[in-house]
């Protein structure tokens, strides 16, 4: 079957596709599985690929990284009833899906949106956006939703009012924090272990299976000025103080510098 599939993904599209299999099988046991997956990715070379999809019978596996790969559940207990079927399906509308995602990221501003730290953009415009990539996946109206999400965000977008000598635009959120990709690349996230962990690497090089530039970050302002009593939290949830800041430094995984 893996033979067999691998020529039909391969080409369904005119870009030639490399396609390579990986299985893990992880407890079901809520306390142990949590966490498996991402230990099992984090040594793997992962940056030999261009993308990465999961498969998983449960989103338990991909908590904590479910923003970090392009991830699909397959549906209903009994699929392996018929499941020779049911993963060839999967699969193929998996990559369709995320073919489409990642022509669409090309575009920058495309790129900036699907980047945004999770726990520091608060939007509900971010979250519908988020939601539609996980949750329509593996559904033939993916490139509709995805579309429609991206067009919303996109509106919150203007100049910083309290600068009249730049037209830079920045994405807004619902605190009236401004956010700008910057495209320097003079800093990087840190990783050491502890306190991080293997999911803040993966968060900071990976999003919804397409590589991300470990470099390059955010620049986010307060509408009001500098930052008075503004806590966020970073890429392993550790609270950061922001008082007195006039601006942040932020990557895609939350890491603050």
């Amino acid at each position: 079957m893996e033979h067999k599939l691998k020529g039909l993904i391969e080409a369904l599209d005119s870009v030639p596709l490399q396609v390579e299999f990986k299985s893990k099988v992880v407890d079901k046991k809520p306390d142990i599985y949590v966490g498996e997956l991402t230990k099992y990715l984090s040594e793997l070379d992962l940056e030999t690929y261009d993308g990465v999809l999961l498969l998983t019978e449960s989103p338990e596996v991909t908590r904590g990284i479910e923003r970090a790969f392009f991830t699909g559940q397959l549906e209903g207990d009994n699929y392996y009833l018929n499941a020779e079927s049911l993963l060839e399906k999967s699969c193929l509308r998996l990559v369709r899906n995320f073919l489409y995602l990642y022509r669409q990221k090309e575009d920058f501003l495309t790129y900036q949106m699907l980047c945004l730290p999770v726990r520091n953009f608060y939007s509900q415009k971010r979250v519908n956006l988020f939601s539609a990539i996980n949750g329509y996946s593996l559904d033939k109206e993916f490139s509709t939703k995805l579309d429609s999400a991206l067009s919303q965000l996109k509106k919150t977008r203007r100049p910083r009012r309290a600068n009249k000598t730049t037209q830079e635009r920045y994405l807004i959120d619902e605190k009236k924090i401004l956010f700008s990709l910057g495209k320097e690349h003079h800093a990087r996230f840190e990783t050491k272990i502890a306190p991080h962990k293997a999911s803040c690497r993966l968060n900071g090089t990976w999003r919804f299976g397409f590589k991300i530039t470990a470099q390059q970050h955010y620049n986010a302002f307060s509408e009001t000025g500098n930052f008075s009593n503004e806590v966020w939290k970073n890429c392993h949830d550790e609270k950061i103080a922001l008082k007195g800041r006039s601006h942040v430094n932020i990557f895609a995984n939350d890491f603050i510098c």
